[in-house]
């Protein structure tokens, strides 16, 4: 139908295209100047206006037309001789998982602790990195990567900055057995890519580990004299990484499958051995593990009366040292319900928070650490967003800031209508605000609440 409706001149000037290309390409590139060709055909047939141009200029400009066609063609060819990734989908995955690979090798090539302790800011980097290949490599297109690794990468930032202490902290008069995680549990992990991430980042830092002992094994037999390098400032990772979840389907459906893909993807690793220290199981919260087994654990994707539910029953049971949080809800009434549980205990401390802005919701996530009585008795009580105000991230204060302003307009609001009783939590987090020394502004905005 094609042949029958085209005019005879622009069919003239395809068969002088396809004879000149001819003499410098080969059969296969010429399919890919004639499927060009035929398109271009197709798309400016009802644009062109033969009778009002000669016929020679017709078949002069649609010639031109053609060969910028051809010319990129020709380039795609030649690139695609060289490097094949780059012209179809499924390289392009594979482009996905050679850039996976890299930053793998590029983490554990940065083996000496010495280099990591003068810059721990590269270190985290490195193994952050790797992190967020594995959920790129694990996501179904990019829209999903982009918007999972938004929400992920807050999380797994300050974990791994709760595994690499300051000098200065208070974590310093405790033992390395007591700072390092050795088993972490993602509760209410859904289909399981925070966790897998993790693990991959753990099994980085391991295969570091067994780098910096042999170096030390090297070092010791040539002089007794020398320092051990392997004693630095890594206590990352957790030899188990746990995911539990109460839907079946989603572990089997999302986790599995996802890990299937991270193995697949790791296989060309010389040193891996479908060793990625994670395991998934079905379960209630922290139910589905034993006692004992969890030093830290991840409570995310989910609201804060159920984040409660789960700390009220089995913290004590599984030995948890660490709480990181991400509550979906972020309303300063529900942080204020999460921030006195566990402080108002005694023994557990806020030690970080960080906030981050998604789909018009902002989630706040904060660490909590169990510390003795002594220690904790030291520490006053932190509002939610303690460490967001005395941030040096000027996002982060920024970020704060606004979300403060969000929440005191809608408490005004409230506040506002006929009738209206405000939760003991915001009337608390309110009288806060007013007598907040950092940012003075703030009293002006809540100048509206008598208390």
């Amino acid at each position: 139908m094609i042949l029958i409706s085209t005019p005879i001149v622009y069919l003239l000037a395809l068969s002088t295209i396809m004879i000149n290309q001819q003499l410098v390409m080969s059969h296969q590139s010429n399919k890919v100047v004639a499927m060009f060709a035929m398109r271009n055909i197709k798309h400016h047939h009802s644009s062109f206006i033969p009778s009002r141009l000669p016929k020679m200029r017709r078949v002069s400009c649609l010639q031109h037309r053609l060969y910028s066609h051809s010319s990129k063609s020709s380039a795609s060819y030649l690139i695609s001789k060289e490097n094949e990734s780059i012209i179809s989908k499924s390289q392009n995955n594979t482009n996905k998982y050679e850039r996976f690979r890299q930053d793998i090798i590029s983490a554990i090539n940065l083996h000496n602790i010495n280099s990591c302790s003068d810059n721990p800011i590269l270190y985290k980097t490195n193994l952050i990195n790797v992190g967020k290949r594995s959920i790129e490599v694990i996501s179904p297109n990019r829209r999903s990567f982009n918007r999972t690794w938004k929400r992920m990468k807050p999380m797994i930032d300050i974990v791994l900055t709760s595994c690499i202490e300051s000098e200065d902290s208070d974590t310093t008069k405790q033992n390395d057995s007591d700072r390092r995680i050795s088993s972490l549990a993602d509760v209410g992990c859904d289909h399981g890519m925070l966790g897998i991430s993790l693990s991959c980042i753990s099994w980085v830092t391991q295969q570091q580990h067994y780098i910096n002992l042999e170096e030390d094994k090297e070092n010791t037999s040539h002089n007794n004299d020398s320092k051990s390098i392997s004693n630095g400032i890594s206590f990352f990772p957790p030899t188990r990484i746990f995911g539990t979840d109460l839907s079946s389907m989603a572990l089997e459906n999302g986790g599995l499958v996802s890990l299937k893909k991270i193995n697949e993807a790791m296989l060309p690793l010389p040193s891996f051995k479908n060793d990625l220290p994670i395991e998934f199981h079905v379960g209630d919260g922290l139910k589905p593990l034993q006692k004992g087994e969890a030093d830290a654990i991840i409570l995310a994707g989910m609201g804060v009366m159920t984040m409660l539910n789960i700390l009220e029953d089995d913290v004590d049971r599984v030995h948890t040292r660490r709480i990181f949080v991400q509550p979906t809800n972020s309303r300063p009434q529900h942080l204020m319900l999460l921030y006195e549980k566990l402080q108002h205990s005694s023994e557990w401390v806020l030690r970080n928070e960080t906030i981050s802005y998604l789909g018009g919701r902002w989630y706040i996530n904060a660490y909590f650490e169990r510390c003795s009585r002594e220690v904790a008795s030291e520490n006053s009580f932190h509002f939610p967003g303690h460490f967001l105000i005395h941030s040096v991230i000027e996002e982060d204060i920024d970020a704060y800031d606004s979300y403060i302003k969000h929440h005191l307009r809608w408490l005004k609001e409230d506040f506002e209508r006929p009738k209206c009783v405000l939760e003991d939590e915001d009337k608390r987090w309110l009288e806060y605000i007013q007598s907040a020394e950092e940012n003075t502004k703030w009293k002006d905005l809540v100048s509206w609440y008598g208390q």
